[in-house]
């Protein structure tokens, strides 16, 4: 029934107004579709607390191993125990390797996901500022350099380029619904993976002839179900590189995590730290990256380098790191800066502050030794673990994880 604007005496009626959500004049109508989004999440996200609860014993939007396929057991019978090895071992030096060294970016984004910059611009940015390889990692879409799907860009990785791109992608391991999950970097892939657990996306591309890499892994993001815990990690087999710098979570719990991973595995199936940008815009760029030894300048060599560990990570320092006579040693090419030796168990057995080099000799019970370089400004290059090993052993002496 339509309501009069005028009584019958003349007057004008009150204006009525309509309802923001429910309609006009009071009536009931369906609410608009933003909150009927909004509904359906939270109660995806209760339900999702609630099955955790009855799991768990505590509200969590998952239990370690959900995402990543696998049961987490931190009392891993396997896992790696160093000896004391006396005088009689040797040091496994992972920059014992001809070749020489090349700036390397392996995670960055376009406007094809979230990034505010087109990929010819990502590209030239990387190439102006001395890179020479780059990794195009948009969100659940490959960047094949051999194919692009854009028009902008042409003759990737020719004879001639000065920046090699590395196909790729970051990997979403959906969890309830996407964009819920972790992140996993798969690179030197040209075609995504339709597994749906990290441990099936693992095995899927290094079947593709690629590497997966667990991304920050301390993030909290994703309501939560972004983060990686050190279990988790230390119990997903098949992967050789995690990041352990990324601006978009704690330096100092990823490193954590990565010694997780490190006393599970051993020196028979390492996990070698990278350092990323994970660049999103212009001045994301260069604030962290790693500096791959590779025999030479190809996609190839690239992969075979960062399989092998002959890299370091870094957000600024350029170091020398090395073996000479049973001593690690680490030489910083620019001003003087602090440097420690760190062992198995994450603890400094050797710091020097303010100095251009520094040198430390294994007693032969560290299980590894790492080294952090530190410059004045705060920014810091990290080593590949030094592994000690017996003078008669393999460093291949372990579970092939």
């Amino acid at each position: 029934m339509r309501l009069r604007r005028y009584s019958r005496s003349g007057k004008r009626y009150p204006r009525i107004r309509r309802h923001a959500v429910y309609g006009s004049y009071g009536g009931r109508r369906r609410p608009p579709g933003l909150l009927v989004a909004f509904y359906v999440l939270a109660a995806i996200i209760i339900i999702a607390a609630v099955a955790s609860y009855t799991r768990t014993g505590h509200f969590a939007f998952w239990e370690p191993g959900a995402l990543s396929g696998v049961v987490s057991d931190p009392a891993r019978e396997d896992a790696w125990v160093p000896e004391a090895l006396g005088k009689d071992f040797r040091i496994l030096d992972p920059y014992d390797v001809p070749g020489e060294y090349y700036k390397a970016q392996l995670h960055a984004h376009t406007t094809r996901s979230d990034g505010k910059m087109g990929v010819a611009d990502v590209i030239r940015v990387y190439e102006d500022r001395g890179f020479r390889f780059l990794a195009l990692t948009d969100h659940d879409k490959v960047f094949d350099p051999a194919a692009p799907d854009v028009s902008d860009v042409t003759g990737l990785n020719g004879a001639n380029a000065k920046i090699l791109i590395i196909p790729g992608e970051e990997h979403t391991i959906p969890y309830i619904l996407w964009p819920l999950g972790h992140h996993m970097l798969r690179l030197f892939v040209t075609s995504g993976t339709r597994e749906r657990t990290a441990q099936a996306i693992v095995d899927s591309t290094q079947k593709d002839g690629g590497l997966a890499i667990p991304c920050h892994p301390s993030w909290t993001g994703n309501l939560g179900t972004g983060e990686w815990t050190g279990e988790e990690l230390a119990s997903l087999s098949g992967y050789r590189l995690m990041e352990i710098y990324n601006f978009h979570s704690n330096t100092g719990e990823n490193i954590q995590r990565w010694h997780a991973v490190l006393r599970s595995r051993g020196p028979g199936s390492p996990v070698w730290g990278i350092a990323v940008d994970d660049s999103h815009e212009e001045g994301h760029i260069g604030i962290g990256w790693v500096m791959i030894k590779a025999k030479a300048f190809s996609l190839s060599a690239a992969k075979e380098a960062l399989q092998g560990g002959h890299f370091y990570a870094t957000t600024g320092p350029t170091v020398e790191f090395g073996v000479e006579r049973r001593r690690i040693f680490a030489q910083a090419a620019d001003g003087k800066v602090d440097i420690r030796f760190i062992d198995f168990e994450n603890k400094p057995v050797a710091v020097f502050r303010s100095v251009r080099e520094a040198s430390y000799e294994p007693v032969g019970t560290e299980g590894f030794v790492r080294v952090e370089v530190t410059d004045t400004h705060g920014r810091t290059a990290w080593s590949q673990p030094f592994w000690l090993l017996r003078g008669d052993s393999s460093p291949l002496e372990g579970d092939g994880r």
